[in-house]
């Protein structure tokens, strides 16, 4: 995603600008937020080129394929220089709830969203209104210079077949060199419960691996220092088959003091402190509190965490165990993963993760707690 936001980046800069309009359609957003209403409708734009006057560009949307409705939205008397987005909605604040921290520079971005929000009048219109099947048209001086979606249409309300809809959803005009310039889109309602993009089922990918600042995920993590915080069993929440005793916390002492940070912009940290335990799998030395063996040696890694799901990316990137992943046990056989996904729960107060791992034989389950820095280097550590 980092080479997506570069070539993004290149591209709003003017780099392959020649022949482009000063200013062009980016993205479409029909998001359902937490608040409902219009507070998820967006279009966001891009300047290729400085731009003196923004009152002489418009917008308006084609309803339900009957046709243009000429310009509903005029901007205002502003300039904008070239790279900067424009993005244009009913409620900013809303919006920038659900994008959770994003909206106000996308990551990648040369500088800050410029956010105009139009909050409805007789004066000023009530753009952006479109729904997932009604196309946008942008304006300069009254002429139509650019077009997502077809303004006449037969699809009617039937969404789900429209190849450009984006009913509770997205779309948004790829930046990949492969296909540069044409759009691809969410799934059709697939904003529908979330509260905010990351966690949602198709993140708006203009955040890149951005997970939000209000992520449950975010902090450091380690595992809980008492019995049954690794543990497995036949079933989810079973721990029947093994669970560490109180006396294996300090046996194991060095993965109990591993720790996993996990940043809002998508990356990870494990932190093994030279020190973790190791597996006779890994080395052939038994088990023991040894040097960790690569690749499960920590170190940086991605992350994204939606529906109540955690994904750790990466070869050898794992929470909890090493030899755990959903393709099995590495001590029986399985491959080394890259991809790992574990259902996560967490207390009230949001300071204990349960993290439960479904390997097709059974399930392991990790508990972890938060950790609370200082400003200095001490580390203060929460009490069980």
């Amino acid at each position: 995603m980092k080479k997506i936001n570069l070539l993004f980046s290149l591209l709003i800069a003017g780099v392959f600008a020649f022949g482009q309009n000063a200013i062009t359609l980016t993205a479409i957003t029909d998001f359902t937020t937490p608040a409902f209403g219009n507070t998820g409708k967006s279009v966001i734009l891009t300047a290729n080129q400085s731009i003196a006057d923004l009152s002489i560009y418009g917008l308006g949307s084609a309803t339900n394929g009957n046709g243009t409705d000429s310009v509903e939205y005029t901007f205002p008397a502003i300039s904008v220089s070239a790279g900067e987005h424009i993005l244009v909605c009913r409620d900013s604040t809303a919006l920038s709830n659900y994008f959770d921290g994003a909206m106000e520079q996308f990551p990648g971005a040369l500088m800050p969203t410029r956010i105009i929000e139009n909050q409805g009048s007789s004066a000023t219109g009530f753009f952006p209104d479109m729904n997932g099947n009604d196309a946008v048209e942008l304006f300069e001086n009254g002429v139509v210079i650019e077009t997502f979606g077809d303004i006449t249409h037969t699809y009617g309300s039937n969404y789900a077949s429209i190849p450009w809809g984006f009913r509770d959803s997205w779309a948004w005009k790829d930046t990949a060199a492969s296909n540069v310039g044409n759009w691809v889109f969410g799934t059709d309602n697939c904003t529908d419960g979330s509260t905010t993009s990351a966690q949602s089922s198709c993140p708006f990918p203009m955040i890149g691996g951005f997970q939000g600042n209000s992520s449950p995920m975010l902090g450091t993590w380690k595992l809980v220092p008492m019995n049954g915080s690794l543990g497995v069993g036949p079933n989810q929440g079973d721990i029947g088959w093994w669970n560490n005793s109180q006396g294996d916390v300090g046996v194991r002492g060095c993965i109990f003091d591993d720790s996993i940070q996990f940043n809002a912009d998508g990356t990870m940290m494990h932190y093994m402190d030279g020190s973790t335990w190791i597996e006779n799998w890994q080395d052939g030395g038994g088990d023991g509190c040894r040097v960790p063996v690569t690749p499960h040696d920590g170190g940086s890694a991605t992350w994204g965490f939606a529906n109540d799901e955690l994904t750790v990316n990466g070869l050898g990137a794992h929470i909890g165990l090493a030899k755990v992943n959903n393709a099995g046990e590495i001590s029986n056989g399985a491959p080394v993963a890259s991809t790992i996904n574990y259902n996560i729960s967490f207390s009230s107060d949001g300071n204990i993760m349960t993290a439960d791992c479904n390997f097709g034989g059974g399930w392991w389950r990790f508990v972890y707690q938060k950790n609370k820095y200082s400003n200095g280097s001490a580390i203060c550590y929460l009490s069980g």
